[in-house]
């Protein structure tokens, strides 16, 4: 009998501070990851303050990681921090698109 190979995935956690906060900037981003995040196989979730972004990718390793630089020179985040990257088999947000 054959063994299914486990596919391995990236997740990544991260927190910024958004240079601007409201309604528009939040529609935006949503409306942004989930059109690229569903084409790159990424999942995960978003927690948004206005003093505070918390996020959790977790997909394909080269995806997570062109997201996060993507991330990472966009205007709306200050302060960027990773805080864990990990490899695993297993999605925690499989039905999240974000």
């Amino acid at each position: 009998m054959r063994t299914k190979k486990k596919i391995e995935l990236k997740n990544l956690i991260y927190v910024s501070k958004p240079s601007t906060f409201d309604d528009k900037i939040i529609e935006d981003i949503l409306s942004c990851s989930r059109e690229n995040n569903v084409s790159s196989g990424i999942t995960g979730a978003l927690i948004c303050r206005s003093d505070l972004y918390f996020q959790f990718l977790e997909g394909p390793i080269e995806s997570v990681q062109k997201t996060f630089e993507r991330i990472k020179v966009d205007r709306r985040h200050t302060e960027i921090q990773k805080l864990k990257d990990d490899i695993t088999t297993r999605r925690l947000f499989a039905s999240w698109a974000m």
